[in-house]
């Protein structure tokens, strides 16, 4: 074994782990370091990683090196070299079309090294060749020598943040002074980046300015051709040299609190019937789906470890997180059918944590360069399903993924502390976005919050979570008169809480230029913080459930007539029928249903279908049969055929993650207890019971009595949620509100007192026996009468 294999061999281990402790993304570019002197580039001490590569053999290997927009044909590995064909393409500000982009992971930790050498000639603007570091089309960094007009050459290290390029302090001059070969080097000290060039290997210039470690994710060798009609040429690379310090990686971080598991203990396993059972059977065939023709398309060559996805955008991230959020579903309700889906249950169970472990692995929080980010619109939608599946099957889980799943929810949540809330319209009546709700965007973003706040109670930012998450349950639904309500809600004014609105006032919300049910339709994800609350045994906020009979009662009562809008006009919910009516058209095809499903049988689980003319089930009946009978016509429990209208690129998993929704709220209601809390945001998981202090008011008599007048005086308080009622009874009577100290006639008082606070959290209190003695004259006719024996007069002797 030649000394550079065997050092290789040693890295391996460390190259396994390296992903988990990479750093997030997202750092701002360091200052400019002085680099002089032969200390600033020298490797001494530093040993080579695997992804060290001397291009022995005649074809690259894959094991070492991921392609960015591959062509086989301009790339050929060939006596001890690489050599890439620099084509037309570019990665310059929008410009992302640059062929055979080479990368690997870069070392997450420590000092390291990467180096090459390189036989380029370019004679015109703007063929180059060199090393680069890179995140995406639009964050890079890269160290190159290029061609450039009027018979020039540049050395250069560039690099684009967020698609803004800048070239700091480039070196140029007449090209015929380049050599033809040379070596490029970008160094790490475990803070910064530094860039290099040499001509002869041994005598090292600086190039640019630095870049922060941890910027960019992975390192690797390009050749281009740029955008202005140069020719293609050959760029033969001699290695890649990937170098370490030899530093162990940091412990991979752990989230600040332990996660609470649901505890099933505390929940019945009674399974849905009746309207209720539609959604059930609907969920039982996308799960058939899901594990026979999904799976086998998306994952099917993907043997064991974590799952590719493909890529970290909505339609890789999205349709998986669904999925594992519906198959989680099934199986810890009972649902899950194997007869239904030809899968063991067991099978259905390893890809559901499979599906979960993956996509927490791929997020940015545990992989640099993964899904979602600060600036991720849909991000925490994603992060709620995949979370919420976690915590589902959170004993199946391993250690790591819990970890993974525990960091990724809690990393999502922190980004929203300082969020501001985005709204259609603001509170002045300013339309801040033109025909556009954020009352899609405001919900989803609470149930990632809703999820993280069950999970973690004890979590030290819990309280900032729970009150970013009131403001957007608040706002998500918000109607223009909501901005002048001084109506005390979750420790606040309805005013205080909201800065606009994003329905109107009788519960119309638009999207896409349209009055669009589609998008009155997430309704459901604010009501959704009743299910994730349920399971966790704490109560729902009062947030959750505002404007929702207002949107529920649109639906199914309010009449739209043609014109204007579209013929016939009419309520969008059709009597009788499973067919929906949209006032102003969709864009996303008429036949979509779990949608309303979901509202259906949410309303329904919650109550706030009851002030509409038909209720939830009546309408869950109607929805979900169009829905089953659409199912009906495929063998693999898929809901659409290639003709259908809906548009949607994800629409089966759409179905399944309605069909969750609808499932899981349903199941918590029947089997847990769901129950509303107005408590402050800040104490909306307390569990503390009151306080209850009591005592007889008046003089003493023997032997323990008191003389009458006496009364019993109550003093119950709450330091959280606050004290929601306090009732007492006597004898083992009715119980009776209390709302003032309550004289006691004579007699012998066995007296109760029980308390409730704004959760629901109760404490008891008995009193030892009570004994009033002397005459009762006087007493008005309010005053407590034991009933029984023991009400009659003790007179004292």
């Amino acid at each position: 074994m030649s000394t550079r294999s065997g050092r290789a061999a040693a890295w391996s281990a460390v190259a396994a782990i390296a992903t988990a402790a990479l750093l997030a993304t997202g750092l701002a570019p360091a200052a400019a370091a002085e680099t002089t002197g032969p200390d600033a580039t020298a490797a001494a001490g530093l040993v080579p990683l695997p992804g060290t590569d001397t291009f022995d053999g005649t074809s690259l290997d894959t094991s070492k090196w991921q392609r960015v927009r591959p062509d086989d044909a301009a790339l050929k590995v060939a006596d001890g070299a690489l050599t890439l064909t620099a084509l037309p393409g570019d990665l310059y500000g929008g410009t992302n079309t640059a062929k055979n982009v080479l990368l690997q992971e870069a070392p997450g930790w420590g000092s390291w090294e990467a180096s090459t050498t390189i036989d380029f000639a370019p004679s015109a603007c703007c063929q180059q060749a060199g090393l680069i570091l890179y995140t995406d089309d639009a964050n890079y960094a890269s160290l190159a020598f290029s061609g450039r007009a009027n018979g020039l050459g540049r050395l250069f290290f560039l690099r684009e943040v967020a698609g803004a390029p800048t070239v700091p302090s480039p070196i140029d001059r007449p090209i015929a002074q380049w050599p033809t070969r040379f070596s490029l080097k970008l160094v790490s000290d475990g803070q910064q980046i530094t860039a290099h060039y040499s001509a002869d290997g041994v005598a090292w210039t600086p190039v640019g300015t630095p870049v922060a470690t941890g910027q960019f994710v992975k390192v690797g060798l390009f050749a281009m051709a740029g955008t202005a009609g140069a020719p293609a040429i050959p760029a033969r690379f001699e290695e890649f040299t990937l170098l370490h310090d030899g530093t162990p990686p940091p412990p991979p971080p752990q989230p600040d609190a332990a996660v609470v598991p649901i505890d099933w203990r505390a929940l019945g396993d009674s399974q849905l019937s009746g309207a209720d059972a539609i959604v059930g059977e609907v969920l039982r065939n996308s799960n058939e789906y899901a594990l026979t023709t999904w799976w086998k398309n998306k994952f099917g060559s993907q043997a064991s470890g974590y799952l590719n996805f493909g890529g970290t955008g909505e339609h890789q991230i999205r349709p998986a997180a669904a999925e594992a959020t519906a198959l989680a579903t099934a199986l810890v309700t009972g649902t899950y059918d194997a007869a239904v889906t030809g899968v063991p249950e067991a099978e259905a169970r390893a890809k559901a944590v499979r599906l979960i472990g993956s996509l927490a692995k791929a997020h940015y929080a545990n992989t640099r360069g993964g899904w979602s980010g600060s600036t991720s619109w849909q991000g925490a939608l994603w992060a709620a399903l995949a979370g919420q599946a976690g915590w589902l099957l959170w004993d199946d889980l391993s250690v790591e993924d819990q970890r993974l799943v525990g960091l990724m929810v809690e990393t999502e949540a922190d980004r929203f502390i300082d969020y501001r809330v985005p709204y259609w319209t603001a509170a002045d009546g300013t339309v801040v976005s033109p025909g556009d709700t954020k009352a899609e965007e405001n919900s989803w973003n609470s149930m990632l919050l809703q999820v993280a706040t069950a999970m973690f109670p004890e979590h030290p930012r819990h309280d900032a979570w729970m009150t970013k998450n009131v403001e957007l349950l608040l706002s998500a639904h918000a109607k223009p008169s909501d901005v002048q309500d001084a109506t005390p809600i979750n420790g606040r004014p309805l005013a205080d809480w909201i800065d606009g609105w994003n329905v109107e006032e009788d519960g119309r919300a638009y999207n896409h230029d349209l009055l669009h049910p589609d998008y009155m339709a997430t309704m459901v994800q604010q009501l959704y913080a009743g299910t994730t609350s349920t399971l966790a045994g704490r109560p729902t906020p009062a947030a959750a459930l505002h404007n929702m009979e207002l949107l529920y009662g649109n639906f199914v009562d309010h009449d739209y007539p043609s014109p204007p809008y579209v013929s016939p006009g009419g309520t969008i919910y059709l009597e009788g029928s499973g067919s929906v009516y949209y006032p102003e058209g969709t864009d996303w095809g008429k036949s979509r249903r779990l949608q309303f499903v979901a509202v259906d049988a949410i309303s329904a689980a919650f109550g706030v279908d009851q002030a509409a003319s038909r209720d939830g089930r009546y309408w869950l009946e109607l929805h979900g049969g169009d829905a089953l009978a659409m199912q009906a016509r495929s063998t693999d429990g898929r809901t659409y055929l290639a003709s259908d209208d809906d548009t949607y690129n994800g629409r089966e998993e759409w179905v399944a993650m309605h069909a969750a929704w609808s499932v899981l709220s349903l199941w918590a209601v029947q089997n847990g207890s769901f129950r509303v809390s107005d408590a402050p945001a800040e104490a909306l998981d307390d569990v503390v019971a009151p306080v209850i202090e009591a005592s007889v008011d008046g003089r003493p008599g023997p032997a323990g009595s008191v003389r009458s007048p006496a009364r019993l005086v109550l003093d119950v308080t709450d330091d959280a949620a606050g004290v929601a009622s306090v009732e007492f009874r006597t004898q083992r009577g009715d119980w009776t509100a209390y709302t003032e100290p309550v004289l006691l006639r004579p007699g012998v008082w066995d007296v109760e007192v029980r308390a409730l606070d704004a959760n629901g959290n109760e404490a008891e209190r008995t009193l030892d026996r009570i004994r009033v003695i002397g005459k009762a004259t006087g007493l008005p006719d309010h005053a407590a009468d034991a009933g029984s024996a023991a009400s009659e007069e003790v007179v004292e002797e």
